[in-house]
């Protein structure tokens, strides 16, 4: 897609909100591509290369401070008006955020103010519904409304019947199949594609974002390369967050291809992916269940009827496990609670009779 064409857009509410928080001190803008330090915005002025001002740096207090694709962003201008420099940002109505590649913690906001997140996957027979969930988890937390995008259905003959599975399974979460190089299915997601809207493109390198890119601007917006030999997964080519405006009006945020996708701290993503545990967690004798081995528990019950199985309740366990992780390394209070909790343990590990006769 040509550049030029990509025009500004804020509805009404963001208008309201851009007023509360700026007034008219800052000319509005938004995000449209970013390169760790340096971005592209686009305003009514057209699209421009942007920096930081001084001050937007001194303010920032973490990397998450700054803006990403997709943000909406207060620009400030030179006297000849040919330096463009963010001043300023307002809050994001929502953030897809993950644990950054590492062994740090360190928060790393993908994408900002979207209304859906699609899911890529290439569909296979044996879809991996760990890894379904996990992206599940973090769309739900990002607040936006997850949509799980099954590509290359060309090159599975039961695309039809995984599509049936998922949607069985996954409870009202939206699952379509497409064919990008075979234009196929490409019109089942007309219901995202409304003017204005914004849809984040996630997904694992090579399950063919960019070719769905092309195929929905109509042009090769986006490069691809050849498939591999061996697993059919195509080489990723997507070096950055770019929003791309679709013909229809709606904008496509393409994110690079994540070699792994680290919950943060959720609030609520986990539970509204595994709807079906925490539905049955209501009828379980103690409000406080675990679900691992109280009695009366009827998630518990529901795997010994074979109504649920036990690989959703081992991958719901170690979710919330790893976000808790997160949540004490990075919340103050959440950590001192953490450290004395486990020094009580301790104490109490080293007075109990039984363990001293053991040494």
């Amino acid at each position: 897609m040509n550049q030029s064409s990509m025009t500004f857009f804020m509805d009404e509410r963001l208008k309201s909100q851009w007023i509360r928080t700026f007034g008219d001190a800052l000319e509005p803008a938004r995000v449209t591509a970013s390169y760790g330090h340096a971005w592209r915005v686009v305003s009514a002025k057209g699209e421009l290369q942007a920096d930081l001002t001084g001050r937007f740096r001194h303010n920032a207090l973490s990397p998450s401070d700054y803006p990403v694709t997709g943000d909406y962003v207060g620009l400030k201008f030179s006297e000849d008006q040919t330096l463009a420099l963010i001043d300023g940002l307002i809050e994001r109505r929502s953030a897809l955020v993950r644990k950054a590649a590492g062994t740090a913690f360190v928060e790393q906001v993908v994408a900002a103010n979207f209304d859906y997140v699609l899911i890529a996957l290439p569909v296979t027979p044996e879809m991996r519904l760990n890894t379904i969930e996990r992206y599940l988890s973090a769309a739900w937390d990002s607040g936006g409304v997850p949509v799980i995008l099954l590509t290359k259905r060309d090159l599975c003959p039961q695309w039809e019947t995984v599509v049936k599975d998922l949607q069985t399974r996954l409870h009202g979460v939206s699952v379509i199949a497409i064919s990008a190089l075979m234009n196929e299915g490409l019109d089942g997601l007309s219901p995202w594609l409304h003017p204005g809207a914004t849809l984040a493109l996630v997904g694992a390198s090579g399950v063919g974002k960019s070719s769905l890119v092309n195929a929905l601007t109509h042009q090769t917006t986006m490069k691809v390369k050849e498939v591999r030999d061996g697993d059919g997964k195509g080489r990723h080519t997507t070096t950055h967050r770019e929003l791309i405006q679709l013909p229809g009006g709606a904008y496509l945020l393409d994110t690079p291809g994540m070699r792994e996708f680290g919950l943060w701290r959720t609030d609520g993503g986990v539970e509204n992916t595994f709807e079906e545990i925490e539905s049955l967690a209501a009828n379980c004798r103690f409000k406080d269940c675990r679900h691992i081995d109280e009695p009366g528990c009827a998630v518990l019950e529901a795997i010994e009827l074979q109504t649920l199985e036990q690989r959703e309740l081992d991958h719901y366990h170690k979710l919330q496990r790893e976000a808790k992780y997160i949540e004490s390394k990075t919340d103050p209070e959440l950590r001192n609670e953490m450290r004395n909790k486990w020094k009580i343990i301790h104490k109490q590990l080293r007075q109990d009779p039984y363990l001293r006769r053991k040494k």
